[in-house]
């Protein structure tokens, strides 16, 4: 039987660990950030700011011996302004989904084993 803290130990030292990178759960995820950073940047070189960025988006893996399965979505962030009524300028963000689905390849193939040694 395994005991609640070998579960624990075992789930943030490997399985987490190995979907970490995947998942891009170290990378920081800002798309008004990422844009802002792009425009200062692009002004600062004197070229024409973006007025969007896209960002490529996993939510769920799944794996199999023979198959691996990852469910995307693409998202493009724009930052929008829009004047209230009384001539205000209110700042929003958009996010529109263009593309999302499914996508499966094969999986590769496993690891031999180390091969025994005699002695």
């Amino acid at each position: 039987m395994i005991t609640p803290n070998a579960a624990i130990t075992y789930w943030r030292r490997l399985l987490y660990r190995d979907f970490e990178e995947e998942f891009k759960n170290l990378e920081p995820f800002h798309p008004p950030g990422d844009l802002a950073r792009l425009t200062a940047s692009a002004q600062a070189q004197g070229q024409t700011p973006p007025s969007y960025v896209e960002h490529e988006l996993l939510h769920v893996m799944i794996e199999s011996p023979r198959l691996s399965s990852r469910y995307l979505t693409t998202h493009r962030y724009q930052q929008l302004t829009i004047m209230t009524q009384q001539g205000i300028p209110q700042v929003g963000f958009r996010d529109d989904v263009l593309l999302q689905g499914w996508h499966h390849s094969s999986a590769p193939p496993a690891e031999a084993p180390p091969a025994p040694t005699t002695t």
